[in-house]
């Protein structure tokens, strides 16, 4: 495992924890880690299917802002769906570890 430039701006880190891939179905999880003050733009991630993501805070302060959210627990525990509804993220002024865990239901 190791640690890759962000798909959105290049100024966060991911690390692959595990992926995998069915005939209809996928999944996945990364550790993501934000720079202090860090701001990711809205946007919504394109995906061929319904795709699900639960993201928990494991150290850091900040926002996660998302027009529609199925579960949020005090901003430390979201479940979304980021392929529907845009989403953004202002990092506090340390910084912010979160885990993500993603499920695709394929077309």
């Amino acid at each position: 495992m190791k640690w890759e430039e962000g798909r959105q701006d290049k100024l966060y880190k991911k690390m692959k924890i595990w992926s995998s891939s069915f005939f209809w179905f996928g999944s996945d999880c990364y550790l993501i880690s934000y720079k202090p003050n860090y701001r990711m733009p809205s946007h919504t991630d394109k995906a061929e299917g319904k795709h699900y993501r639960l993201n928990i805070v494991l150290r850091g302060k900040g926002k996660f802002v998302c027009e529609k959210t199925i579960f949020n627990l005090f901003n430390k525990i979201v479940l979304f769906r980021p392929d529907l509804y845009e989403h953004s993220m202002i990092n506090g002024n340390s910084q912010r570890l979160v885990i993500s865990f993603g499920v695709l239901k394929k077309k």
